[in-house]
């Protein structure tokens, strides 16, 4: 979980840091959106997994995170748009 969670948060900053330059970020936000998003909810299940059947207890909070969680894969731009511009980034040349 923790791992997840700090390569998120560093593509997360990596992506501030080139908003901050002046530089393109379009395709750096894209991935750590994406990133950010699926680590969030992967983690918040397995959290669940871990709090065993409290864990999906409809007052648990694990369980309110794992919804809040999954909203932020749809939010801002599905995952499947990230995926297409990050592709059509790498198409037209990107390098990470």
């Amino acid at each position: 979980m923790a791992a997840r969670l700090s390569a998120a948060r560093a593509l997360v900053y990596g992506a501030a840091a080139a908003m901050a330059d002046g530089r393109d970020f379009d395709t750096e936000a894209s991935i750590a959106k994406l990133t950010a998003s699926e680590a969030a909810t992967w983690i918040a299940e397995r959290a669940m997994h871990l709090h065993g059947a409290q864990g999906f207890m409809i007052d648990s909070p694990v369980q309110r995170y794992y919804r809040d969680c999954k909203i932020l894969e749809y939010g801002e731009g599905a995952n499947e748009v990230q995926r297409e511009l990050i592709a059509k980034a790498l198409i037209e040349g990107y390098r990470p």
